[in-house]
């Protein structure tokens, strides 16, 4: 598998470090709500990717996450 997505992972930054998989770069989405929110991304460390954030949750009433992965 070169990339993965897990949705809703509600981890937060500290929590990360446990969830480290060998050959794998991974990506999160920060969490910024109480509710279960947060985005990540593994990538093969075989491959170059750009992880950028297009869309938080932040503050509005709008619920949407979005990340993009160029390869």
């Amino acid at each position: 598998m070169d990339i993965f997505a897990i949705m809703e992972t509600n981890l937060t930054a500290e929590k990360l470090i446990y969830y480290q998989l060998n050959g794998y770069t991974l990506y999160s989405l920060p969490k910024y709500r109480q509710i279960a929110s947060r985005i990540l991304i593994g990538v093969s460390n075989s491959l170059c990717a750009e992880f950028k954030i297009v869309k938080e949750m932040g503050s509005s009433k709008d619920k949407s996450e979005i990340v993009k992965v160029n390869m």
